[in-house]
């Protein structure tokens, strides 16, 4: 009787098996226009939303340089693998969005997107990419040119946007409330993006009317000469770190405040170099009756680098003896650990380079830190906790050799 259960499993493994749908690539080409074309290599679709509407979930779309005139929407779970971002370019002419996500687990890589729609408010948003009530995607080394939001988010939570660049935009990435319905944006992921010369914010978390833009992580952006760097409301919890916040015109973060507390938000490890006009850089306007934002590291005690920072470092610690002063609205806030020099994380010798040379450093660094402290002059786990678990230890060889190689 047992033997007969297995052999009945495993037969209905193998039928399932057999007939589970096998994934399919189709083939997209503007040099076959004006088609339609079959999708197939040798007769490639003409359209990218053909492409589209003949996939099944978890097939491919791959898409060859030329530019597609197209206001594309994408329904069901896809990839839409371009040849090169800067050669593979779907223009919106103009109206709408150029790219919209409207469904789970969509992965949109190697793509230039321009050319959206204006509009951009608190309930709509023309966005180069918009992804619209759509949770676990991934928008990957993308570039989105010439729109209203490069990225726009709308309800949308567990989505990774990362080593894609943004310029020219009105805003960088553009989180807000679609048609105002009540589902948080949380737990997005936004890391080792370039975004520069975008008239409003790099990224700005919109004001809304139930949604809260909440634990996502801002980790290791390069956000430049933009009208501001980052700008929050209705924001808690959020995870920002590790990025260049450069030369922006008006505050490098600016967290206010609503309906929603703004609370809870932690910034730590990053790089505020001349912006606001070289007055102070970052904005806490959050009410403090709600809790506070941590402008540091609460495991680590390690704030973020100002400079415009003028205080003594007697220890020599690598940290600033004095608070850095934060612009706000109510109570005072600060920045109680300001790193003295530039943060770069994995650069042990502290020369602003992350290489080879780095390799001795961060071993004495993890064998001897008294040593190290007194050959280097800063605390050792500064630059190589790279687990940023506030030690320095074998956990940390790892993430040290991945930063070190640069995947």
């Amino acid at each position: 009787m047992f033997t007969h259960s297995i052999m009945i499993a495993c037969a209905v493994i193998v039928m399932v098996a057999v007939t589970a749908p096998a994934q399919t690539t189709w083939f997209v080409d503007d040099d076959n226009c004006p088609g339609p074309g079959s999708g197939t290599q040798a007769d490639p679709f003409c359209s990218i939303q053909d492409g589209i509407d003949t996939a099944a979930g978890g097939d491919k779309i791959l898409i060859a340089e030329g530019t597609y005139y197209e206001n594309v929407v994408v329904d069901k779970p896809i990839a839409l693998l371009g040849a090169s971002r800067y050669a593979t370019i779907i223009d919106g002419s103009g109206t709408g969005d150029v790219l919209r996500i409207e469904s789970d687990t969509v992965t949109v890589r190697k793509l230039g997107v321009t050319n959206s729609g204006p509009t951009i408010s608190g309930g709509s948003c023309d966005g180069g990419i918009d992804l619209l009530m759509s949770d676990h995607c991934e928008v990957d080394e993308c570039l989105l040119f010439g729109n209203a939001a490069g990225i726009s988010i709308a309800n949308s939570s567990y989505n990774r946007i990362a080593n894609c660049a943004m310029e020219d935009n009105t805003c960088g990435i553009f989180a807000y409330e679609a048609d105002y319905e009540a589902s948080d944006n949380a737990a997005n992921e936004i890391r080792n993006n370039v975004m520069r010369f975008n008239m409003g914010a790099a990224i700005c978390f919109q004001h809304t009317d139930d949604t809260y833009h909440q634990q996502n992580v801002i980790h290791g952006n390069d956000l430049h000469d933009n009208g501001s760097g980052i700008w929050m409301i209705m924001s808690e919890e959020n995870d920002i770190a590790y990025n260049e916040i450069v030369g922006n015109a008006g505050y490098g973060i600016s967290i206010t405040v609503c309906v929603a507390c703004g609370s809870g938000n932690v910034i730590h490890h990053n790089n505020f170099v001349s912006n606001h006009g070289g007055d102070v850089q970052a904005l806490d306007a959050g009410n403090p009756a709600c809790g506070d934002n941590y402008w540091y590291s609460v495991v680590e005690a390690v704030g973020n680098h100002w400079s415009d920072y003028e205080g003594p470092d007697f220890d020599g610690d690598g940290i600033g003896d004095v608070p850095y002063e934060l612009d706000t609205w109510q109570n005072p806030v600060q920045d109680p650990y300001p790193l003295m020099h530039l943060f770069l994380l994995g650069d042990t010798n502290c020369d602003a380079q992350l290489d080879g040379l780095d390799i001795g450093p961060f071993v004495l660094a993890m064998l001897d830190p008294d040593e190290y402290e007194s050959e280097y002059g800063i605390r050792a786990t500064l630059h190589g906790d790279i687990n940023s678990d506030g030690e320095l230890d074998v956990l940390d060889i790892e993430p040290f050799l991945t930063r070190l190689m640069g995947d």
